[in-house]
């Protein structure tokens, strides 16, 4: 009732002459010989031609010679079908240049079957083919950037990281073999900073494949003692050096897990790293098990636990972003491109699993993280 109401009161010729006169697409009306006897208003915007200009061209003049040869071939199929939909015309501008509309209509035909008349609709897709273009031409920077990002991450790991181990190697022998607690001393040192040098290395490559999509997933047997303290016997100089003490607790330990070596290797050394950097004094416990859900389904759980600087819970969310610390609101006391927290979030949420942290200012932090066993 109220709809008969409503359309009652429309004045359905003022309706149309809105439509016809302020639409920006393009109404248009053929004859039974496909001349075109009305055009509405929106054909100047479109081509700048004016109304009167339009009607009085001839088809050459308002089409490019590839729509007219489709036109031709439409006008053709009119007497088998009774609409048309999206076929794409080349409109020829006053200026010389051409412009693409999607035109649709429908074929008006009398008892006989003899097309009388065309009703149909002329739409811009200027923007459309325009938003296109942007797209592609999007599309080939980033493809040309991840090109780039992946010959840097060869590059980096080639020609920077293999000679690193290397060098690290051959000071690890110098270090067991020289007596001269001199030269013991600075050999630490240079080991120390070969090895930070080696894990923002690291850290760059393992984040750049992980957003650029070419983190590959290798599941394997590994031995979960066996990686923990070939973890441990790397940051050994720098624990003993700074005199805190360091324990492992291995719980419900089967000896052998399937996972990713690289990545679980990735995330237990970043959390170590993490610990230690921050701890001057007191205790790093690592404690790490497997437990069952409900489900049945295993869980690694990792906890390393420090009493080090802590931080305020309003931190929390900081402290996984690239390239930001705790401690950057002053003077930046602490090493390392900040980059470790974030690629370990990333890499347990590749494995769907979580990471959380609990700390207070000046009593550690707890970092606890779960991964699903496959």
């Amino acid at each position: 009732m109220v709809e008969n109401q409503i359309l009652a009161s429309i004045n359905f010729d003022d309706f149309k002459d809105f439509i016809f006169n302020y639409s920006t697409d393009i109404f248009w009306i053929l004859d039974e010989n496909f001349q075109t006897t009305f055009i509405s208003n929106s054909i100047e915007n479109f081509t700048g031609y004016s109304v009167g200009e339009y009607l009085n061209l001839s088809l050459e003049q308002k089409f490019s010679e590839n729509s007219v040869n489709k036109l031709l071939e439409l006008f053709k199929s009119f007497k088998y079908v009774d609409d048309f939909k999206d076929i794409i015309l080349e409109y020829k501008t006053k200026n010389g240049f051409t412009k693409h509309a999607s035109v649709s209509g429908i074929v008006v035909k009398d008892d006989y079957g003899q097309v009388k008349s065309v009703y149909g609709i002329s739409v811009d897709l200027e923007e459309k083919i325009l938003l296109e273009k942007n797209l592609i031409f999007e599309k080939q920077k980033n493809e040309e950037a991840q090109k780039f990002k992946s010959i840097i991450l060869d590059l980096i790991g080639h020609e920077f990281r293999t000679p690193l181990i290397g060098i690290l190697g051959f000071i690890k022998i110098l270090i067991n073999n020289t007596k001269n607690e001199d030269e013991k001393e600075i050999l630490n040192y240079i080991y120390q900073s070969s090895q930070r040098l080696n894990s923002s290395l690291n850290s760059v490559i393992t984040l750049a494949a992980i957003e650029s999509g070419q983190m590959e997933i290798n599941f394997k047997s590994i031995d979960l003692m066996e990686l923990i303290y070939n973890i441990y016997n790397s940051f050994e100089p720098i624990v003993k050096e700074k005199n805190i003490t360091f324990d492992i607790n291995l719980k419900n330990y089967s000896s052998k897990i399937i996972f990713d070596e690289n990545c679980l290797y990735l995330i237990l050394s970043n959390l170590i790293d993490n610990a230690i950097k921050f701890t001057d004094k007191g205790r790093i416990f690592l404690d790490c098990g497997i437990i069952k859900k409900e489900d049945g389904k295993q869980m690694l759980i990792i906890t390393i636990q420090d009493t080090g600087i802590g931080m305020d819970s309003s931190k929390f969310d900081i402290i996984f972003e690239p390239f930001r610390q705790i401690s950057e609101g002053h003077k930046r006391i602490y090493e390392g491109l900040g980059l470790g927290l974030t690629v370990t979030r990333k890499l347990v949420e590749k494995f769907n699993g979580s990471i959380q942290v609990e700390s207070k200012i000046n009593e550690g932090s707890i970092f606890t993280v779960l991964l699903p066993l496959p």
